[in-house]
């Protein structure tokens, strides 16, 4: 989901054949149109190896942005986008200004992006998947200023992580996750970088169903 800067969080859409993208702006629950978009050739985004990954406000100008992957280079890449679709990207950087890149064979991977320290920009959120450990990236605008390591998940392992969200309005994002065995769905109160008190969602037993923040 993504919010153009209406303070309404829409659907978001790729095409796994084209690549393109699609926004359902909605009122409520109700659908009231589809804008598709898709980067110039070339750009981030443009190609199927680009996976997005998360959308976060990185700059506080009130629209969230999408985060992007590539799966081949290992670059991270930000759209700005409006109510007319793209409009442009950026690379994330160091402050010298030369992309960072994480391999895709890294036990790291970009799983999500949110605020995670309350200064009202998006970070990168990573997850190691070996050992289970979230971490995020400070982001001044698109450029990394450090890394953070938060505390690993739920020590039972079914517990799948599935998006960021900031549920309790206190500024951080908050981390939700999906116990794949149980059906069980629960939220993680982020506080000081540490996962707090679980707060249980309602149960869908049916393992057909999941879900994505």
């Amino acid at each position: 989901v993504v919010d153009l800067g209406d303070g309404n969080r829409s659907p978001l859409w790729r095409n796994t054949e084209t690549g393109g993208v699609a926004i359902w702006k909605m009122e409520g629950s109700e659908f009231q149109e589809a804008i598709t978009t898709q980067a110039p050739a070339g750009q981030p985004g443009s190609d199927l190896n680009w996976e997005i990954r998360g959308t976060g406000d990185v700059n506080g100008g009130g629209a969230e942005e999408i985060f992007w992957y590539n799966t081949s280079t290992g670059e991270i890449a930000v759209w700005e986008i409006d109510q007319t679709g793209f409009q442009n990207a950026t690379f994330i950087t160091d402050t010298n200004g030369d992309r960072l890149t994480i391999s895709p064979n890294d036990p790291w991977q970009l799983v999500a992006a949110g605020d995670m320290d309350g200064d009202g920009n998006a970070d990168a959120i990573w997850e190691n998947m070996n050992t289970q450990e979230f971490a995020y990236w400070k982001l001044d605008g698109t450029v990394f200023q450090n890394a953070v390591l938060i505390d690993s998940r739920p020590a039972n392992g079914a517990w799948e992580f599935r998006g960021s969200y900031d549920a309790n309005n206190d500024g951080t994002d908050d981390f939700f996750f999906r116990n794949s065995v149980t059906g069980q769905n629960g939220m993680w109160m982020i506080h000081n970088n540490s996962l707090g008190q679980i707060v249980e969602i309602d149960r869908v037993e049916d393992l057909n169903f999941s879900f994505y923040v």
